[in-house]
């Protein structure tokens, strides 16, 4: 069976959570009442297939942690639908996710979370051409640290190892503390503006931990060969 045929056969049953605007009643939360349980439900089916249509579908997982399921991912607002059509789509050999919480890589259609489920979370994704998400496993590493070269507002997760691609630690590791405890009071700006004041340039920071209070970081440099140095 196919997930639309299973989806639309659950359009029988009341949603998980659906809320109809019936004229004269205002916003109508359940079609138990008979006075206004054909529009609610004419309303109800309707959302329910213009969300079939736009049902988005991976492959996979790209966020770590996950296992790939046979028949792949899907993506929606399960909240038009009937209560169960999870384990029903799930047995069939789907997983599903929802739509406002995930998304696919543009070069592997693969899915990743853009919603955190803990305070420790990072993105397994970065945006690429301020639009395009990608994931870790597609990213153009090199490329990518250089855009975000000399920027204090932008940083690279812990996942990555800015060493690989040409950049130095010239920070302790997890020297930097921003958050609410005492003296949690590094300023990624400030810590740029120091270092450009030294003549240092392409200045990279790297996320090395996340929490609930706190967040730690460092800094790298880029170190340049020079070309002319065996001439």
């Amino acid at each position: 069976m196919t997930f639309e045929y299973i989806m639309r056969k659950s359009l029988s049953r009341p949603a998980h959570c659906y809320s109809a605007h019936v004229p004269g009643k205002g916003y109508v939360n359940r079609g138990d009442d008979p006075s206004t349980r054909a529009d609610y439900d004419r309303q109800r089916v309707q959302t329910a297939l213009s969300e079939i249509d736009n049902v988005t579908w991976a492959p996979g997982y790209a966020e770590k942690g996950y296992d790939d399921p046979k028949r792949g991912v899907l993506f929606a607002n399960w909240n038009y639908f009937a209560r169960g059509l999870d384990s029903i789509l799930e047995r069939a050999g789907y997983a599903i996710e929802w739509s406002d919480e995930w998304a696919t890589c543009a070069d592997c259609n693969r899915a990743v979370r853009t919603s955190g489920d803990s305070y420790f979370w990072q993105p397994s994704y970065i945006w690429q051409n301020d639009c395009e998400i990608v994931c870790h496993d597609c990213a153009d590493w090199a490329s990518y640290l250089e855009t975000i070269e000399d920027d204090p507002n932008k940083a690279c997760m812990a996942s990555i190892d800015p060493s690989v691609y040409g950049y130095v630690l010239i920070s302790e590791r997890n020297e930097f503390e921003t958050g609410f405890h005492p003296g949690q009071t590094d300023d990624p700006s400030k810590v740029l503006a120091a270092l450009r004041a030294k003549g240092h340039d392409r200045i990279v920071f790297r996320l090395s931990e996340t929490s609930q209070f706190y967040s730690r970081w460092e800094v790298y440099k880029r170190i340049v060969e020079d070309e002319d140095e065996d001439e």
